[in-house]
Formats: C-alpha cells, sequence, structure tokens
C-alpha cells in the first residue's frame, strides 16, 4: 500500500511536470512546433519519439504503483467489441469535427493551417504506411493511454474533484498543443479531447478512445489522400 501511495504521488507529480512543459513549449516553440509540423519526416521523427517517451512514462510510472496497462483500461476483456465501438466512435468524430465543430470555429476566430499547408504533407503515395503508422502509434496509443493514466491517477488520488480537474486540465492542456495550427483547432480538439474523457469516464475502457483516436486520424489522412493526391 505505502508503494502504490508513493507511485501515485510521484505520477500526480510527473503530470503536473508533462502539462507545465507541454503548454510552455506549446506557446513559446509554438513556430518551432509549426516549422517541424510543415515537413514531413521532421515531423515523423519528433511525433514518433514523443510518442515513445509518452508510453515509457506511463508504463515505467505504472511499475512504480504496482500497476499494469489493464490498471487503466486497456485490456483484452470484449476486445472486439470494444474496438469495433471505437471505430465507429472515430468516424464519428471525425464527422463531427470536419463538418460541424471546425466550420464553427473557423467562422468565429482566425484559422491556422491552410488547407494548402495540409496537401504539401500528403502528396507522397509512399508515406501514407508512415502516417498510418503514426495516427495509431502516437494518435491512439501514446496520446489516449496518456489521457486515461491521467484521469485514473487524479481519481485515484482526489476522488471525483481530482477526476473534473483532469478532464478539464487534461482536455485544455491537449488543445493547447495544437496552437500551431491556430485557436481554431484548439477549440476543435478542446472540444474532441472532452468527448474523449467522456467516453472513458463512461466505459472504464482504454480501449476505445484509443481505437477511436487512431480512426479518427487514419480517416482524416486518407480523406486527405484524396483531396490533396
Amino acid at each position: 500500500m505505502k508503494t502504490f501511495k508513493i507511485g501515485l504521488y510521484l505520477s500526480i507529480g510527473a503530470i503536473t511536470l508533462v502539462w507545465c512543459w507541454s503548454v510552455t513549449a506549446s506557446i513559446v516553440f509554438a513556430e518551432d512546433i509549426r516549422s517541424i509540423a510543415g515537413t514531413f519526416w521532421d515531423l515523423f521523427i519528433a511525433s514518433m519519439t514523443l510518442g515513445a517517451v509518452t508510453l515509457a512514462i506511463i508504463v515505467v510510472l505504472l511499475k512504480l504503483a504496482g500497476d499494469r496497462l489493464d490498471t487503466i483500461g486497456f485490456n483484452t476483456m470484449q476486445f472486439w467489441r470494444r474496438l469495433g465501438f471505437g471505430c465507429v466512435l472515430g468516424l464519428g468524430l471525425f464527422l463531427l469535427a470536419t463538418f460541424i465543430v471546425h466550420p464553427i470555429t473557423s467562422s468565429l476566430v482566425p484559422s491556422g493551417a491552410s488547407d494548402a499547408d495540409l496537401g504539401r504533407l500528403l502528396t507522397n503515395l509512399w508515406h501514407l504506411p508512415l502516417w498510418l503508422l503514426l495516427s495509431i502509434v502516437v494518435g491512439g496509443l501514446s496520446e489516449e493511454l496518456w489521457r486515461a493514466f491521467t484521469l485514473d491517477r487524479f481519481e485515484r488520488c482526489f476522488g471525483w474533484p481530482g477526476l473534473l480537474i483532469a478532464v478539464g486540465l487534461g482536455s485544455a492542456v491537449f488543445a493547447v498543443g495544437h496552437l500551431y495550427q491556430g485557436i481554431d483547432s484548439v477549440i476543435t480538439t478542446g472540444v474532441i479531447s472532452l468527448i474523449y474523457a467522456g467516453v472513458y469516464i463512461a466505459r472504464r475502457s482504454a480501449v476505445e478512445i484509443v481505437t477511436a483516436h487512431a480512426a479518427r486520424d487514419i480517416t482524416s489522412i486518407v480523406v486527405g489522400y484524396a483531396l490533396f493526391l
């Protein structure tokens, strides 16, 4: 029990540090991030590196508390059913973000990255498998396991108030991480992040949100290639 508590408090401290670093980097180095995101190989290497580091942090902190990935709902129980639900949810979120949320936010605030900016990254068909890899490993696994991890740790440490704090701050931090894409993307990402958090809380499974995020990103990439190739 003592080991668990120490591991839990270490997790809260690490999450807080990561949040602070993420927000600071997103604001201070926005132009540098935008430059990296404008080149496929820079984006791929930076994203995969960040994703690997995030997954490593989660695994280490779980081990310090004597936990495993299934503690945060990443397990094989009803796996295919959860996978199917995640795929449907991901497609629904793609449609929601593309045709409802993003058009509304774009009309209210200045837009960031243009279609032309995106198009430059989706003109090489040989990059498609790597985009799919990014969608699964970074968008799905690292980002959503991190969300599930933060929600679980804050709830275990502070109860429902902690869970609400993690939902709000976690979604805000994730949204600010897209500042390089413009304020409209920050708002859109924040809305979608709240939905991911809500689904996790309702179903207590990380499989759905991992799959949903990956499915949404994959759909965006495939549609992007169809439009710009």
